[in-house]
């Protein structure tokens, strides 16, 4: 190890460790022995919960480590002896330079991915998520609640039996024809009771979305027949846009196979539609990409979650995150509030949790250090002038 570094003890929760290496509280990195199996899982769980950007070394012979990378998102990696020791005198370096934190983090994230792409070590994520969740939630804690736990097999050899035997018809289909085909039997599969809605049109462009989803056929049949929308719309789960096989839904086109001209996005589309209907959810897909959308969000178009099902459908465990996200179940309220609900909130609780510690690092660690350098500044270096008493002579 390189000279520079001074261990420190230190522990998360139960796993004892080593401090290395501390830029001013905002990136630390951290050394952690184990016997027989490193402890990632408790020790990222512990970071993510103190809100701090960490490099974590894990070794049990000094020979070979596992490299963890943990700030709002997690990287993985490994590394022998002298690689760490080359990583660790950079970082020492950085640090004598007096570099931001932020920059010594990047760095290091830099250097993990370049290793991932040259190896393939890291997997590419099963979903796509655009500033709705945390990702620490998504990464972390996700696997530890009981909606993880359950079995989708049954319901993806399902969808994947079905994409195999429509594929060749989708990659032609119209917008009709995709939703016939494909996107009404995955809905049926993820358990809602869908209703069609009448395509109303004003000034070109469909004035109502696709679907409104409900929990069950019960519910639909009574919740259809109402002549005010608001009681139509009061048990709906959500509401859905659909588009073509493949379609780009962050783009404004006229396409022959798009069911009527719209003069806007299909996301902003679907924007638009969970803001006047007052629906909190919205699915929007091209029966490829599946994104869901909250209605209440500020800058609802441009926040979502997105899962590509076709790679899902070959990936066991990229299918949970497909399953737990959209069926019909994450969008039911129960004594806590439906699931999508309470990530929301663990999403937004870890988010002020960080934002907290941040503040704490500026006030407690980095004014003081400003404040001493100005103070040294201007006495040893630059001492500011004397100012004679007022009223005095000069």
């Amino acid at each position: 190890m390189p000279d520079c570094l001074t261990p420190m003890p230190a522990r998360f929760g139960e796993v004892p460790g080593e401090l290395l290496l501390d830029f001013g509280g905002l990136f630390r990195v951290y050394r952690v022995g184990y016997k027989a199996t490193p402890p990632v899982e408790p020790v990222a769980a512990h970071l993510a919960k103190a809100g701090v950007a960490a490099l974590v070394l894990f070794t049990k012979d000094q020979k070979d480590f596992q490299l963890l990378y943990q700030d709002q998102e997690r990287r993985l990696a490994r590394a022998d002896a002298q690689g760490v020791e080359n990583l660790l005198g950079r970082l020492c370096e950085l640090q004598r330079q007096g570099k931001d934190p932020l920059e010594a983090a990047q760095w290091v994230k830099d250097i993990l991915q370049a290793q991932a792409e040259q190896e393939g070590l890291f997997r590419k994520r099963p979903y796509r998520n655009q500033g709705l969740f945390s990702e620490h939630y998504l990464e972390v804690r996700l696997r530890e609640t009981p909606e993880w736990s359950e079995d989708p097999e049954p319901v993806r050899r399902e969808l994947l039996e079905l994409y195999r035997s429509k594929r060749a018809i989708l990659e032609n289909a119209n917008e009709s024809q995709t939703e016939e085909e494909f996107i009404q039997p995955v809905l049926k599969a993820l358990g809602f009771a869908y209703w069609v809605q009448d395509a109303q049109k004003a000034s070109g462009s469909l004035q109502r979305p696709d679907y409104v989803l409900y929990p069950n056929e019960d519910t639909k049949a009574r919740a259809v027949v109402q002549k005010e929308e608001a009681k139509r719309l009061a048990p709906a789960l959500a509401l859905a846009e659909a588009k073509y096989f493949g379609r780009d839904l962050d783009v404004k086109k006229r396409d022959a196979r798009d069911l009527a001209p719209n003069p806007v996005t299909p996301s902003f589309q679907l924007s638009g539609y969970l803001q006047s209907m007052g629906l909190e959810w919205g699915i929007l897909t091209n029966g490829r990409e599946w994104r869901l959308y909250w209605g209440r969000a500020v800058d609802r178009q441009n926040r979502y979650f997105a899962v590509d099902l076709v790679q899902a459908l070959e990936d066991p465990e990229a299918f949970r995150f497909f399953w737990i996200f959209f069926r019909r179940e994450a969008f039911l309220e129960g004594p806590q509030g439906s699931f999508l609900r309470r990530v929301l909130e663990a999403s937004e609780q870890y988010g002020l949790r960080v934002g907290e510690r941040l503040k704490e690092v500026v006030f407690e660690e980095v004014f003081p250090l400003l404040a001493e350098g100005f103070l040294r500044y201007h006495t040893e270096v630059r001492p500011l002038p004397h100012r004679s008493p007022a009223g005095g002579g000069g």
